[in-house]
């Protein structure tokens, strides 16, 4: 009915991510941007697919594109944190990792402070992990999905296990679907993630979004 409406392409695009078609959602990111190519957004979104299909390089470039028409957009300085890191460059990571952290201030919703504890983990600073860690310890409520990716964050694979499988639940998805796709895409190869325990829960993500 919509055929050439960005944010039908843009929000399509997310959910072929989610479901592991990476290659579909750069497809429709692109598509996106083309009909609407001033919102950074849209260079953010299929930033976010570039990463996931492990295309470091276009992830950059277009995760960079979207800070520069929004520079204090927290998300976008965060995902290319996360993809600086795929690149090596680990000192640009953390210094996009704390210009995330800081635009997201005190009011960060759980599934960002996880985001970053995850994200902190990666570049060893684990420190930054129990910082974050205990914040989300403070928070009146906290998802599933909150949880799990803040256990694989310190490493505790059998509480993170018990969290994913509450999220993926019907019953028990309190949201945070960004992050179960993240754990999806494995974009670091954590051994953990590619176990049968954790491959079965993450491969039925899609029904929970």
């Amino acid at each position: 009915m919509s055929p050439e409406d960005p944010d039908v392409l843009n929000s399509y695009g997310q959910f072929k991510r989610h479901t592991g078609e990476y290659l579909e959602a750069i497809r429709l990111g692109r598509l996106a941007l083309q009909a609407d190519p001033e919102t950074s957004g849209r260079y953010y979104q299929l930033g976010i697919s570039h990463r996931y299909s492990k295309n470091f390089g276009a992830s950059a470039s277009n995760l960079r594109r979207a800070i520069a028409l929004n520079p204090t957009a927290g998300n976008a300085h965060a995902q290319l944190a996360f993809t600086e890191i795929s690149r090596g460059n680990h000192s640009v990571a953390l210094r996009e990792f704390q210009a995330a952290e800081h635009l997201f201030g005190e009011d960060a919703p759980d599934w960002r402070i996880a985001q970053l504890a995850f994200g902190y983990s990666q570049l060893g600073r684990r420190g930054d992990v129990l910082r974050l860690y205990e914040r989300l310890e403070g928070m009146d409520a906290v998802g599933h999905a909150s949880w799990a990716m803040a256990d694989v964050a310190r490493g505790a694979y059998g509480e993170a296990l018990g969290h994913l499988e509450a999220a993926v639940d019907s019953s028990g998805a309190g949201g945070g679907s960004p992050l179960l796709g993240e754990l999806r895409a494995n974009v670091y190869s954590d051994p953990a993630l590619e176990g049968p325990q954790f491959k079965s829960l993450l491969d039925g993500v899609a029904a929970s979004d």
